[in-house]
């Protein structure tokens, strides 16, 4: 065998023969339509036998204190780790006054962030008037905590320059009875 024999035989076999393979479905257009069938036979059942869970869906509008216009969206995927947390569920659970675990329940939703300042959040439940409740308390429980947690932030700034004052008015004191001296 030389070089060019083998280059030869191996451009002259196409990589996919077409007219092959159109002889070959033609063959087996029965098998091919009966599978056809059966196949949505079959995605038909599942979807009338298997229905997905009813759900909810909300959005919440959350103001962030560092929002910039050019913020890469880290501060929504905070508030989307946050709501993942049983801390949240928790207090969504009380709401509902419902005996079921916060671990358990935080695999009923899923927080996603559509804008910088905009919350989506998904919710399953066994009905939907559950799924719409669960919904509500969840938004309800995020908002609240949300608040609560803007308000420690001021309270602290605040403190702070509460702080910085009485240190200041203590130096002028000094700087003036140093005067006066």
């Amino acid at each position: 065998m030389t070089p060019g024999k083998t280059a030869e035989s191996s451009a002259a076999a196409p990589l996919l023969d077409l007219h092959a393979l159109v002889v070959a479905v033609r063959r087996r257009r029965r098998l091919w339509a009966s599978m056809a069938l059966l196949g949505l036979l079959v995605g038909a059942a599942i979807a009338v036998l298997l229905p997905p869970p009813p759900s909810a869906v909300t959005k919440v509008l959350v103001a962030h204190q560092a929002d910039q216009p050019n913020d890469p969206g880290t501060l929504i995927r905070t508030d989307v780790a946050l709501l993942g947390t049983t801390r949240i569920a928790d207090k969504a659970l009380q709401a509902l006054k419902s005996p079921e675990k916060p671990e358990d329940f935080i695999r009923d939703y899923r927080g996603t962030g559509l804008t910088n300042n905009l919350l989506q959040i998904d919710v399953t439940g066994t009905s939907d008037a559950e799924a719409v409740a669960r919904a509500k308390a969840l938004a309800d429980a995020f908002v609240a905590d949300h608040v609560s947690r803007m308000q420690e932030a001021a309270a602290a700034e605040a403190k702070a320059l509460l702080d910085q004052r009485d240190r200041i008015q203590g130096d002028l004191a000094q700087v003036n009875k140093a005067i006066g001296d």
